[in-house]
């Protein structure tokens, strides 16, 4: 898990077990970091190489709720990435 306050990015790794039926949770404080909005990306990384991963999503509060899809991935690890809309509006503290 990775929080960098200068871009305000956030990027954690999760193992996929398909056998969960329930979603990975994510705090999102989306009135500090990400007054503007934010970007949610779901890959999983081969080398330099980055596959999509389709998957749902939720906000429930500041609860990002993550659920991949695709049986494919069970057992791989993949990156969830949080990244502000505009950077520009970011709080230095």
């Amino acid at each position: 898990m990775l929080f960098n306050s200068t871009t305000a990015t956030f990027q954690t790794n999760i193992k996929v077990d398909m056998s969960v039926d329930a979603p990975s949770v994510v705090f999102v404080p989306a009135d500090f970091w990400f007054t503007d909005g934010y970007t949610i990306s779901v890959v999983e990384l081969v080398g330099e190489v980055r596959k999509d991963v389709q998957h749902t999503q939720e906000m429930v509060g500041n609860d990002l709720h993550v659920q991949v899809t695709q049986s494919n991935f069970d057992g791989r690890i993949l990156q969830i990435n949080v990244t502000p809309q505009n950077q520009s509006d970011l709080k230095i503290i």
